[in-house]
Order: C-alpha cells, then sequence, then structure tokens
C-alpha cells in the first residue's frame, strides 16, 4: 500500500516581508514658545519691518488690538523681549511659559473656621513650599467659604 506519505514541511515566513509596517522612531517637534503681543499703533508696519530686518525668521498673526510674534527658539524669543523692551515706542506683554506659571490647588470642605498658618505649616511638614494661602470668600455678603487656594512654585 502507500508505505511512503510525503510529509509537508511548514512553510517558513521571513519577518521582513510580514505585512506589519516597520515602525520608525519619530521625534516630536518641538512646542513653539509662547507669543509676544505687540500692540497694534498707526506706525506698526513700519516697527515689523523694522523687527523682520533683526530677526527674520519672525511670525505674526493679527489677534484683536495685538499683533502676535513668534520665534523659533527660545533665545530668539529673548532678545526679541529685550529688543522691545529698549524701543520706547513698542507696547507689548509676554505671556509666561507652562514652565514658569505656579501651581494653584483648591482645597474644599475643610471648616471655615481653618487658619491658613496651619495649613501652610501642614504642607511644610510634607515638605512643599507654599507661596501663598488664603481663603476664599463670598462676593456679596464678604463671608468665609470652606474654600483655600494654595499657590506652589513650580518645581
Amino acid at each position: 500500500m502507500m508505505e511512503s506519505i510525503a510529509k509537508e514541511e511548514p512553510i517558513e515566513q521571513d519577518v521582513k516581508h510580514s505585512l506589519e509596517p516597520e515602525k520608525e522612531t519619530v521625534i516630536p517637534k518641538p512646542k513653539p514658545s509662547a507669543p509676544i503681543m505687540l500692540k497694534l499703533k498707526q506706525n506698526y508696519r513700519e516697527q515689523l519691518k523694522i523687527l523682520n530686518d533683526i530677526f527674520p525668521d519672525l511670525n505674526s498673526k493679527i489677534s484683536g488690538e495685538y499683533i502676535r510674534l513668534y520665534t523659533n527658539s527660545s533665545d530668539e524669543h529673548r532678545s526679541l523681549t529685550h529688543a522691545l523692551a529698549e524701543g520706547n515706542d513698542c507696547e507689548y506683554y509676554v505671556i509666561p511659559p507652562k514652565e514658569m506659571k505656579p501651581i494653584k490647588i483648591l482645597i474644599k470642605e475643610l471648616p471655615i473656621f481653618t487658619k491658613t498658618d496651619e495649613i501652610i505649616s501642614d504642607l511644610e511638614d510634607l515638605a512643599f513650599t507654599v507661596t501663598s494661602c488664603r481663603q476664599l470668600i463670598f462676593k456679596r455678603t464678604k463671608t468665609p467659604l470652606p474654600f483655600f487656594l494654595i499657590i506652589l512654585p513650580k518645581k
């Protein structure tokens, strides 16, 4: 009868030829720095021309009464703020980056008669540095609320 049956060998699949796409390492783009807000004036075109001569890669967008000025690096951001500070004709403000903004915490449901000094000392015992602590009040009646606002520096 059939003495020898041909055995089929399993087909080996090449790992390189699999259907899954190869994963590439993606380098995230750096986030743009916070804009510098330059107030619009009658001579805004002259101001922008001077700034573009100094900073050729400066991006600008109009936003209401202000022009948003975007730079490509933190060094350019710093030098642009110094250049605007030296020019007395410019009115501007800078939005601080998230790294510089403090941490704000609201503690609820503590008794109204809790003293802020006690909260500060308890937080310092837990190794927190407290910038400020205050109890919130009801605006109409000026009565204290059971809410405490605590501000911590960003660390």
